[in-house]
C-alpha cells in the first residue's frame, strides 16, 4: 500500500495539496508513503477521496472492475496534477543556485523548460520515496540545455 499511496499523492499534486484536501497532516502522509506507519480506515478514505482514487485500488491495488484507479480513472488520468507550490519553489531555487554557481544565464524559455524538468524529476523522486534529485543532476540538465 505505501507504493500506491506515494503514487496517488504524487499524481494529485504532492503532500501539501493532498494534506490540504484531506486534512491529514503532511508528516503523517510521509509516514504512510514510507511504510513506517499504516493509516487507519478513515484516513485511507480521506486519502482516496483527496487523490481521486478508489478505495479498492488504494488498499488492494485494483478496484472492483479490476481497472486500477477505479471509476475516477479517466478523469484522474486526463487532468493535470495540481501544482505543489512548495515543490515548485524548491525547483526554482535549485535552478537559480546552479545557474549562479555555474555563472550562467539562460533565456526565459530555457529556464521554464528546466524548471519543468526539475519539478518532474522531484515529483518522480518523491513518488519513489527518495528525498529529491541531486545538484549534480540539475547541473547536467543545465549543461544539456545548451
Amino acid at each position: 500500500m505505501p507504493e500506491r499511496i506515494r503514487l496517488a499523492i504524487a499524481r494529485a499534486g504532492g503532500d501539501a495539496a493532498v494534506s490540504a484536501r484531506s486534512g491529514v497532516k503532511r508528516r503523517s502522509l510521509q509516514h504512510y508513503k514510507s511504510g513506517s506507519a499504516r493509516p487507519n480506515a478513515e484516513t485511507i478514505g480521506l486519502i482516496a477521496k483527496a487523490t481521486g482514487v478508489s478505495l479498492d485500488w488504494l488498499i488492494y491495488g485494483e478496484d472492483s472492475a479490476g481497472t486500477g484507479f477505479g471509476e475516477k480513472s479517466a478523469a484522474f488520468e486526463s487532468q493535470p496534477a495540481p501544482i505543489d507550490e512548495d515543490l515548485l519553489a524548491i525547483s526554482i531555487m535549485a535552478l537559480e543556485d546552479v545557474l549562479s554557481e555555474l555563472g550562467r544565464s539562460v533565456t526565459p524559455e530555457t529556464k521554464a523548460r528546466l524548471i519543468v524538468r526539475i519539478y518532474a524529476k522531484e515529483l518522480e523522486a518523491r513518488a519513489a520515496g527518495r528525498s529529491g534529485i541531486s545538484g549534480a543532476e540539475i547541473i547536467r540538465l543545465v549543461r544539456g540545455a545548451g
